[in-house]
């Protein structure tokens, strides 16, 4: 790829950069940004390890367990122990990056997500070739939520007979040769490229496939959080903790995480909050409301920018995906979560032995479909689209393939 170029028609708007900085010099102080109580900027991500395995939602074993002996391998003073500097995004003085060294393994990370799924979830307790496979996904270029999900898929499978990949859990010399395979689709590499949905359709173990729309989950057990879950599951690009994040108010916050009450409205605000954000490149640990985010598009496009109207932006953001998806094919059929969280319990920490039930899931997304204005397929209605004012010419694209 050499380069994107891309044809709008609308006003190009130069802000007041003095503004801005004004602006965001005030926010950084009020906020916190920098602050040593930041614990993201103190640890990074691994903070977050420690964290889910107190809240017995850390992916373990391929999500057959929700606790690991070994975390404090990998938690946040675990890597800063080995720390030699910090990264940051540019213009960004939140610094959650880190730049670890371990004898002859070096990489920048491991972030949360890749400690679960190269971690905990492969059952890998070993800090060094934690490393080494963070640096080895990184060169190849292959994604270590979805490498992880995959081979932990594999490692399950051949544990329980159903194939025989040849690897078990905690074999992770093993999984540095199948990195390598993968990423240059040599023997079965080739297979496992295409990921744990595909695998399953050719190997069997389809209920061992922890994968939403084809994509793998990221490093939280929706059966310690079940906001969570509905958040994965309307994720537009599949499993994704990326558009919605309840476990902060679930299990780290005043909400309880074992109903399905009230959390259709929260994860869709949520969502709604997320998608405006991202459209004005904030930092997703930034902590930001609306209103505060109005702040920066009136000094960024000028103009009154109240929350609501914010909100409102993140919807129709949100909205444009989803008739994406269903013009694509997509039905309420993949807003569903692997079956094995529904039927099985987990046996340690808070969730032990609380069940969620698909019939309690079910009718959850039945109160987030309404909440959103869609209907009873998970299809944005009409009257919804326009009321948001999406162009016409979407709708009627739209219109089309909903009619057929």
């Amino acid at each position: 790829l050499k380069a994107i170029a891309i044809r709008g028609w609308l006003n190009v708007h130069v802000p007041d950069i003095e503004k801005c900085m004004r602006l965001a010099m005030e926010l950084h102080e009020r906020d916190g940004i920098t602050d040593p109580e930041n614990e993201i900027y103190v640890y990074g991500t691994p903070v977050l390890v420690e964290m889910t395995q107190e809240s017995g939602l850390l992916p373990t074993k391929n999500f057959s367990e929700g606790t690991f002996k070994y975390y404090n391998n990998f938690d946040g003073n675990s890597l800063k122990s080995i720390r030699k500097n910090k990264k940051a995004c540019f213009s960004c003085a939140i610094a959650c990056g880190n730049y670890v060294v371990e004898q002859n393994s070096r990489v920048e990370g491991p972030e949360f997500e890749t400690i679960a799924l190269l971690g905990s979830s492969i059952y890998n307790k070993n800090r060094e070739k934690l490393i080494q496979l963070n640096a080895l996904c990184d060169d190849l270029g292959l994604d270590s939520i979805s490498t992880g999900g995959t081979i932990a898929y594999m490692m399950e499978v051949t544990e329980r007979g159903i194939h025989n990949f040849g690897i078990h859990f905690g074999e992770v010399d093993k999984v540095i040769e199948l990195i390598h395979k993968i990423a240059f689709r040599e023997g079965i590499g080739k297979d496992v490229a295409l990921g744990s949905k595909a695998m399953a359709e050719i190997y069997g173990g389809k209920e061992y496939a922890m994968h939403i729309k084809g994509q793998e989950l990221p490093g939280y057990d929706p059966r310690g959080s079940w906001g969570m879950g509905i958040a994965y599951v309307t994720a537009n690009r599949g499993a994704c903790h990326m558009t919605a994040y309840p476990i902060a108010e679930e299990a780290w916050g005043s909400i309880d995480p074992f109903t399905f009450e009230g959390k259709g409205k929260l994860v869709a605000d949520m969502q709604n909050a997320q998608f405006a954000k991202f459209s004005l490149g904030v930092c997703d640990f930034w902590p930001i409301t609306s209103e505060t985010l109005g702040k920066l598009f009136e000094v960024t496009y000028g103009g009154s920018w109240p929350s609501e109207k914010i909100d409102e932006i993140g919807e129709r953001i949100f909205n444009l995906q989803r008739i994406f998806n269903v013009m694509l094919g997509f039905t309420r059929a993949d807003d569903y979560l692997p079956e094995r969280f529904y039927k099985e319990l987990l046996k340690e920490g808070p969730p032990k032995n609380i069940p969620m039930t698909s019939e309690a899931f079910m009718k959850a997304m039945d109160e987030y479909y309404q909440y959103r204005g869609w209907d009873n397929n998970g299809r944005p209605t009409l009257k919804r689209l326009k009321k948001l004012n999406i162009e016409d010419k979407f709708i009627n694209q739209y219109k089309k393939v909903i009619e057929m």
